[in-house]
């Protein structure tokens, strides 16, 4: 309405510990604050509204309730948004020496440990481990103690024992388990 272009201020409410930007609809890497509005024109102005937490802060996986607010001296309107936040699903594999290789003897027992640990933002279940020997020699068996962790918490670290057994012909060399 009116007869004069109006200019609309732009502001988005968020939650605590997430930045917002406002961009024109078209175009990238440019910032807005306000969006200017012709009279009579039937056709809406688009904006785009990019919402995300700090980069050193991991959102506990939810709902977020977001606001975008557009106003003009006494005219003033909103919309509400939602974020929804998921888990981070992520789990790290480490041997306990650091050393990424181990010495085994054809057709014995030999043990290693690994440590298992979940840097995501969710507990995990039912983290089941196998293994694959490159190359498939017949005769190897590589198992795990235990060879199911049912649940593992944010940030715990289990450790799990790993025994490789070559097979008694084994011919000496590298393999890749």
């Amino acid at each position: 309405g009116g007869e004069e272009p109006r200019v609309f201020d732009l502001s988005v409410e968020v939650p605590k510990g997430f930045d917002f930007r406002i961009s024109p609809s078209y175009g990238e890497g440019s910032e807005i604050a306000a969006i200017r509005l012709e009279p009579g024109v039937t056709y809406g102005q688009t904006i785009k509204v990019t919402v995300g937490p700090r980069a050193w802060l991991v959102p506990e996986p939810g709902e977020y309730n977001i606001t975008v607010v557009a106003s003009s001296g006494d005219i003033k309107n909103s919309i509400e948004l939602k974020a929804i936040v998921t888990a981070k699903f992520d789990i790290e594999v480490m041997t306990t020496s650091g050393r990424l290789n181990t010495e085994a003897t054809a057709g014995k027992d030999n043990y290693l440990s690994i440590v298992v640990t979940n840097t995501g933002s969710a507990d995990l279940e039912k983290v089941i481990f196998n293994s694959k020997v490159r190359g498939t020699p017949s005769g190897w068996s590589v198992t795990f103690n235990p060879d199911t962790i049912d649940s593992l918490q944010v940030g715990v670290s289990r450790e799990v024992e790993v025994n490789i057994k070559p097979a008694k012909k084994a011919i000496a060399g590298d393999y890749e388990v």
